[in-house]
């Protein structure tokens, strides 16, 4: 129905936001009237966990997992959870089993990658954000990811082949140019550095 589709969206941009609690609101109702559907559950229980209510939350998400096991975005919703509660280890395993259920699925791909590097380990998150840049070149998470995963391993040049690439794909993504100014101080070069940061 349109009403289910135009809700979700709302409560999804809501959540984007942050606006937590606006969020809560639509999928609460949602999780009422269509109590079957795992997705709506799902993102009731981020939307608490945006709020610190992160034993509701728990409560919400299994209830998800219930009545969907296999389904990969909730899984991934569970990562999230996991990751929120500073549970690292614990959110890597679900946004493998979503991997699992569906290999390409770039929401646990972006998740999973990002928390490979967060935790230290940017050889892992190269691996994987290499393999989304397969099916979706100008994927801003991935470029940016790499160029990120590179300034680490200090392989300056790859760094810099990826900064450029993001700020090609996404001229509007400002943070794109605060990366290559970044990079250009690096190098020394400071006239460069200048430029890119006036365009930040």
């Amino acid at each position: 129905p349109g009403y289910v589709k135009a809700s979700t969206n709302l409560g999804m941009a809501y959540l984007r936001k942050g606006e937590y609690a606006g969020a809560e609101a639509i999928f609460r109702q949602l999780c009422e009237k269509y109590p079957g559907d795992a997705g709506h559950f799902s993102n009731l229980a981020i939307a608490l966990a945006g709020q610190n209510k992160i034993i509701e939350a728990e409560k919400v998400i299994i209830q998800a997992e219930k009545i969907s096991p296999r389904n990969p975005a909730v899984k991934v919703n569970m990562g999230i959870l996991a990751y929120m509660s500073h549970l690292p280890g614990r959110a890597v395993r679900h946004w493998k089993a979503a991997l699992k259920i569906k290999p390409d699925y770039i929401w646990a791909q972006e998740n999973l990658a990002s928390a490979f590097y967060n935790m230290g380990n940017p050889d892992k998150a190269v691996s994987i954000w290499q393999k989304i840049l397969k099916n979706h070149p100008g994927n801003p998470a991935a470029l940016s990811g790499l160029t990120g995963a590179y300034l680490m391993r200090g392989e300056l040049s790859k760094a810099l082949l990826y900064a450029k690439r993001l700020v090609g794909h996404h001229p509007d993504l400002k943070y794109g140019y605060r990366n290559l100014a970044w990079i250009y101080l690096l190098y020394g070069n400071t006239n460069l550095a200048s430029r890119q940061m006036e365009k930040a």
